[in-house]
């Protein structure tokens, strides 16, 4: 099994060996890193409360846009990639859009991230969110889908096989080796073209259970943990 880049102690320990607290770091700097995946981070929490928070964030790509923030050392997402910069052209995710999401003063970037909360009687009931550029919508929708209206237990839904469609390219992509051939045979006698693919979204959920407890989930596709803490106090 391929080591996940979020634990390798290698890797991670070069990236702290390179942070100086007292200086910006250079973004050529970094090229002699391990790489770094292009990914979106998302976490899910619920606090002894019942007070949730459902959290996406991204620089887009990997490194953003490669410019640091002067004195301030962090780095500068390409959130601009979500306009449709050249309207009819694929952006970054092969996404398509048209003059409505051009580049304007005083307008807000069409987005896919959609970090969510679903509620019940006034109380968060489902707390999830998943990276994944262009696949966060569908990959939401069906891990929704599959917990609350298919009744499937939170590590099903999470765990279970993925698909997406964004209009263009017009194709079904699929999580490679998770679907069965002979549903996939008949979707192309339909007319629809099929597309594998490699994992999609990573989710990272909390149910709250009919007796209130709850119900942390890491997608098993990698890179995350899924924790309940209780103080000490609570604990004796």
């Amino acid at each position: 099994m391929r080591q996940s880049p979020f634990r390798d102690r290698t890797r991670l320990a070069g990236v702290v060996a390179s942070i100086d607290p007292r200086r910006s770091t250079p973004t050529a700097a970094l090229s002699s890193l391990p790489g770094e995946r292009p990914t979106t981070t998302h976490f899910s929490v619920i606090d002894g409360n019942g007070m949730a928070v459902s959290i996406t964030t991204t620089l887009n790509d990997s490194f953003g846009s490669a410019r640091v923030a002067p004195g301030l050392g962090f780095v500068w997402n390409n959130e601009m990639d979500d306009f449709a910069t050249r309207p009819g052209q694929p952006n970054l995710y092969g996404l398509v859009q048209g003059e409505v999401n051009a580049v304007a003063p005083g307008k807000r970037m069409l987005s896919s991230m959609c970090p969510s909360i679903a509620s019940s009687a006034g109380k968060a009931a489902l707390v999830w969110g998943t990276p994944g550029g262009a696949t966060i919508p569908t990959t939401n929708l069906q891990v929704m889908l599959n917990h609350l209206l298919r009744r499937q237990p939170l590590e099903e839904a999470v765990a279970a096989p993925r698909f997406h469609q964004q209009d263009l390219p017009d194709a079904i992509q699929i999580e490679r080796g998770r679907f069965d051939n002979a549903w996939i045979e008949e979707l192309r006698k339909m007319g629809h073209e099929i597309r594998e693919r490699e994992t999609i979204g990573r989710v990272h959920a909390i149910a709250v259970e009919r007796d209130g407890t709850l119900n942390p989930v890491a997608d098993p596709r990698g890179g995350g943990a899924a924790l309940v803490v209780v103080p000490r106090a609570a604990a004796r």
